[in-house]
Order: structure tokens, then sequence, then C-alpha cells
């Protein structure tokens, strides 16, 4: 059975792969699920704290520029406005990839710098991302027994 500071450890580690951080939630999320942690509470847990950092990754966005990309990031112009026009068409529907690896990051960024409904970002990536950890606490606690 694992206790609370393993909880904590899955919320953190959630949170800090749904920023910039070159990290991943689910060794350790696959880790505690065989070692006996709820599957209800690790998708819980795991959701809220990767919810939460994607909504930090949004914010920081918002605080944003596109400018800001393409002068110190080195961000073509021209593929930054494409990206931006179909970002502000779609909206908040992309929020709801925004577990995708590598590109997941990106996509709450921008949704953030063209200033996205935060209400519909939220919901829509919450729904993403819950159905991300569902999935995977399926597939690990099938090949686990």
């Amino acid at each position: 059975m694992i206790g609370i500071y393993s909880y904590l450890s899955l919320f953190a580690v959630s949170f800090g792969a749904a920023t910039v951080l070159p990290m991943g939630s689910e060794p350790l999320f696959g880790y505690l699920l065989v070692a006996g942690g709820s599957p209800f509470m690790l998708v819980l847990v795991a959701t809220l704290g990767n919810w939460l950092g994607g909504l930090t990754t949004y914010w920081l966005g918002f605080l944003g520029k596109w400018k800001t990309l393409t002068k110190y990031f080195g961000v073509d112009e021209a593929k930054a406005e494409k990206w931006r026009g179909i970002i502000a068409k779609r909206g908040p529907w992309f929020a709801i990839l925004c577990w995708l690896p590598l590109v997941g990051d990106l996509i709450a960024l921008a949704l953030g710098l063209v200033r996205a409904n935060l209400f519909q970002v939220a919901v829509f990536m919450l729904v993403g991302k819950f159905f991300r950890y569902a999935l995977l606490a399926a597939a690990m606690w099938h090949y686990a027994n």
C-alpha cells in the first residue's frame, strides 16, 4: 500500500510534466499503480496535477506576446502568424489535446497567447487530461494483472 507522500509526489510530478519542465508522469504513475495505489485516486491526483500545470502554462502564455516568440526564440514570424490564426479560430477545442507529449505544452501556451476563453480551455483541458490518465490506468492495470 502506498501513502499520502506517494500521492503528493505524483501530484508534483504531474504538475511539472504539464509545464515546460522536461519530465513525464507516466513512470511514477505506473509504479504507484503496480505498488498498490488506488486506481481512482491515482487518476484523480495525476489529472488534477497535470490540469493545474497545464493551466499554469496557459497563464504564462497569457502573460506573453507573439512578438516575444519571434524575436527571442527564433520562431518564424509567418509560421507563428499561421498558427495564431488556426488556434484563435478553433480556440478552446485545442485544449483537449494538451495531454499530447511534446506539443501539448505548446498548445496550452498558444491558447494563452491568443487569449482563448479560460473557462472553456479549463473544461476541455480537464476532459483531455482525465481521459489520458484513465486510459493509462486501464492499460497499465490490464498488463500488470
